[in-house]
């Protein structure tokens, strides 16, 4: 079992806690290439910079060319932290992080001089609140999410549905386009990648 860090935006943290959240995205770097082969188990594979993969009519497994690990393997989350008069607290919630090691609280003495604030690529592993197991790895076209998974990914679903036909299946996928443009940038969703769809749980 391997353990690797993975982050998170504040609102998805909260979707996390809440039980909501138990999937997410990631482009898959670099782009593999689809190729033809009618040899070939499924009649095509994905071509990735360590290996390949078999497509099937949706997606395929992730086997162990995924980044962030395979079933089994943990996940631990950065997020933003923040200083407020209390001490450092986690910027989803508010939640004063309590940690008494000689590490945290060297971190947290010296910190100040330098920002009051600590995005998620700089969160120590200490300060993590939240541990995630992978239950399934796969990677298929970001638009070939379904409405269930679209909730798994912890979008609230209340925004109306749009008329734009990639947006017809339900208010949740449209929502998480909504939220992946606003992450990954203008046109991101339209761009149809390849993504890593990581399933998992969180370990408490």
């Amino acid at each position: 079992m391997a353990e690797r860090p993975i982050l998170f935006s504040a609102p998805m943290v909260r979707a996390i806690l809440d039980g909501r959240k138990t999937q997410t995205r990631r482009v898959v770097k670099p782009q593999p290439t689809l190729v033809r082969d009618p040899d070939y188990s499924g009649g095509a594979f994905l071509q990735f910079a360590k290996g390949k993969l078999a497509v099937g009519p949706k997606t395929v497994s992730g086997g162990d060319l995924c980044p962030y690990g395979v079933v089994g393997d943990r996940l631990w989350v950065r997020e933003r932290l923040e200083l407020d008069k209390e001490g450092w607290v986690y910027a989803a919630g508010g939640d004063l992080i309590q940690n008494d090691s000689d590490a945290a609280i060297g971190w947290m003495e010296s910190r100040p001089a330098k920002s009051s604030v600590c995005s998620p690529i700089h969160m120590p592993r200490w300060a993590s609140r939240i541990t995630l197991e992978i239950t399934g790895v796969r990677v298929e076209r970001l638009q070939g999410i379904s409405e269930a998974d679209a909730e798994a990914e912890g979008v609230d679903g209340n925004c109306p549905v749009g008329n734009v036909r990639e947006y017809q299946k339900g208010p949740h996928s449209y929502h998480y386009a909504q939220l992946w443009d606003s992450i990954n940038g203008e046109g991101s969703w339209a761009a149809n990648q390849w993504v890593w769809a990581i399933t998992f749980k969180r370990i408490k």
